[in-house]
């Protein structure tokens, strides 16, 4: 994804879940759109912080911070790179 693309909540949703489900082994029921990815079986804090990092390469920005913290829910996710994109965020 290039820098200057706009973006749409929708794909930084399907991007989320994607990476999610690729690192949690997670499927889209367990993925429900509040809930708390820790409890997912399988997850931990390394498996949820790659998943953070694959997902700021996918949108070239640096938002989740430097620990799986903030990876309560997919929710959160699109929420916090939708504002860390800024101007590029089509909402």
């Amino acid at each position: 994804m290039t820098s200057a693309a706009v973006v749409t909540k929708e794909e930084i949703e399907e991007k989320v879940r994607g990476r999610l489900r690729e690192e949690l082994a997670a499927s889209d029921e367990q993925l429900a759109y509040r809930s708390e990815l820790i409890t997912l079986p399988g997850a931990s804090p390394s498996k949820l912080l790659r998943a953070s990092r694959a997902i700021e390469r996918d949108f070239n920005v640096s938002c989740l911070g430097t620990n799986a913290d903030w990876f309560t829910s997919v929710r959160v996710g699109v929420e916090r790179v939708s504002k860390a994109l800024g101007p590029r965020f089509e909402g």
